[in-house]
């Protein structure tokens, strides 16, 4: 089902879904920069065979040029850095998250240093004033769970 997901083609670096499913029941948390991106995806999830309820909290991120500004500066610092050179931007391993300056990187990396150069490359943005990084290790989280 996440596949459904991550294969979206309007799904991006600057959107982030996570999953839950139990009994026929789907979970959604995340946000996303588009409220048509919300629509699109529900309709994709309640297609999923098996699928009787969606219990959505997903946020729609307000529109923002400051904040469009400042995720696509956040990503091309982070994608930038030769340490993230192997990942590819059309599933990337980190997800940036921007509401009214408020920065959350999510998502998951392979290695400590690729933790702290992400977070130190998002930090050093012009224009971030809140920041929260929930990005984990592979090891200590399974891709299952992205």
């Amino acid at each position: 089902m996440g596949d459904r997901i991550q294969k979206y083609e309007r799904y991006s670096v600057y959107d982030y879904i996570d999953l839950r499913v139990g009994r026929g029941n789907v979970r959604l948390t995340g946000a996303v920069s588009a409220p048509e991106k919300l629509s699109d995806i529900l309709e994709r999830v309640a297609k999923v065979k098996g699928v009787q309820a969606i219990d959505n909290k997903v946020e729609v991120l307000p529109s923002s040029q400051a904040d469009d500004r400042l995720r696509v500066a956040i990503v091309n610092a982070i994608y930038s850095d030769p340490a993230f050179d192997n990942y590819s931007r059309v599933d990337p391993p980190i997800h940036v998250i921007v509401n009214n300056g408020h920065v959350t990187l999510v998502g998951y990396v392979r290695s400590q240093e690729e933790l702290i150069r992400a977070e130190s490359s998002a930090r050093g943005v012009f224009g971030v004033l809140a920041f929260d990084n929930k990005v984990q290790l592979i090891s200590k989280a399974t891709k299952s769970q992205r």
